[in-house]
């Protein structure tokens, strides 16, 4: 009793093991912060910009694998597509990626890149900000920023910090600094994309959101400036990239869930997508690089019925083996094994197959053939070939006598000859006899 009662409570705990290494923890979402994701309901999130392109009768899709995959994706067009990239990358592009990307813009797609330089977005603490001057760089551009004197400044800056420190290094107490404030953009003159667009709203942080500036790394490129506050400066850009073009925005909030309503958001979102968006053309969403890849995930794996099906009857059944009435289900019984006439036939062939050679066995094929016939007509069984007194039985097949002594040279010429079509010729020969 003493060892059910152990084997019970040992079959209980590893139960409760089990329960709580593999049934995934339920956290709560309402927490995480909002990524300029296309299934992000949140603030920063896109899927209200995914929803409204497919009502209007665009197709979208979104890009779960790195950007390898945008070449080698057969079911998308080579070109005419329009992908939207926020920056910086929560999952940072390789060497190889940014090559491929380059190499898919400059064939006739167009990139539309929502960085977070004129803004601060929370989603940007968790993000490496070295990727975004990485991207641009590796696309033959940067985007500058100068800090002038008098601007605010940021909490936890050291003021005797080296010049050109990364403005995102400062990482304290930034929840009070990232308010920002909003901001009108407005055209810088009359172009396709800003066609019946009058305001622009965004969300500015005065301490980021001053000097910069879009430029081209190499002299040859130009770099066109389509919106723009009402004094000075530029917000969003156009350039070329081969036959594609990059369209980048300093601001990444233009067409997240909060601000595709706002102003005529909305009308230039259309627009971009008017203008390059060719026949067949999709608009992506990076997704990728923001957190939520198609390569592995892990918690739709373990919210999958089917897992939590399999392991409860997994450990349902273990536990009742560990407390049925021994240690096993049932008594063990010796069993007796039975042969029959086919296991003998077996042995038998398998003991041929490894003591004699082909030419061998197809001789002896052919001498008990031919006793097999002598014997039925009385003749004695010496194993000699019968071709003459078989050629002139009308009830046997004429080309499989034919067949027979082409087989029969063969064999007596020492050379290989297929056992098994000479056995069946054999056996028709045999059946036509009788």
């Amino acid at each position: 009793m003493k060892d059910r009662l152990l084997t019970i409570s040992g079959g209980l705990l590893a139960f409760a093991l089990v329960v709580i290494l593999l049934v995934p923890v339920q956290r709560d979402d309402s927490r995480q912060v909002s990524r300029p994701l296309s299934a992000d309901r949140g603030r920063a999130g896109l899927e209200g910009l995914k929803r409204w392109l497919q009502q209007g009768g665009v197709e979208t899709a979104v890009l779960g694998r790195r950007y390898t995959a945008l070449a080698s994706n057969f079911s998308l067009s080579p070109r005419g597509n329009l992908l939207i990239v926020s920056l910086p990358q929560h999952t940072s592009a390789n060497v190889a990626e940014r090559e491929s990307l380059r190499s898919w813009l400059a064939q006739g797609n167009s990139a539309l890149v929502l960085v977070a330089a004129g803004d601060a977005p929370r989603w940007m603490l968790q993000s490496n900000g070295a990727s975004t001057a990485d991207l641009l760089q590796a696309l033959g551009f940067e985007l500058a920023a100068q800090r002038a004197s008098g601007t605010e400044e940021i909490p936890g800056e050291d003021k005797d910090a080296e010049e050109g420190q990364s403005i995102w290094s400062a990482r304290t107490d930034l929840e009070a600094w990232l308010i920002g404030k909003p901001v009108e953009l407005v055209p810088r003159f009359r172009h396709p994309i800003t066609r019946e667009v009058t305001v622009v709203s965004a969300r500015s942080l005065p301490a980021l959101d001053h000097g910069l500036n879009l430029t081209a790394i190499s002299d040859d490129r130009g770099v066109l400036p389509l919106l723009g506050e009402a004094e000075d400066g530029a917000a969003f850009w156009e350039a070329r990239i081969g036959t594609g073009r990059l369209l980048l925005s300093r601001y990444s909030d233009l067409f997240s869930n909060v601000g595709l309503g706002l102003s005529d958001n909305a009308r230039f979102m259309a627009n971009l997508v008017e203008s390059n968006l060719g026949v067949n053309g999709r608009v992506l969403f990076d997704d990728m690089h923001q957190g939520a890849s198609d390569l592995y995930d892990a918690k739709a794996f373990f919210g999958d019925p089917r897992f939590v099906n399999t392991m409860s009857f997994m450990v349902g059944f273990w536990l009742l083996y560990l407390i049925g009435r021994s240690r096993r289900l049932a008594p063990a019984r010796e069993t007796m094994s039975r042969y029959y006439s086919a296991d003998l036939a077996r042995a038998m062939a398998g003991f041929f197959v490894r003591r004699l050679s082909a030419s061998t066995v197809a001789h002896e094929l052919f001498v008990h053939f031919f006793n097999d016939i002598r014997a039925r007509y009385g003749l004695p069984t010496n194993g000699r070939p019968l071709w003459s007194m078989l050629s002139g039985m009308p009830q046997v097949s004429a080309d499989d006598i034919r067949n027979l002594q082409a087989h029969y040279h063969r064999v007596s010429a020492g050379k290989k000859v297929n056992l098994v079509a000479s056995a069946r010729l054999m056996q028709r020969t045999r059946e036509s006899l009788q």
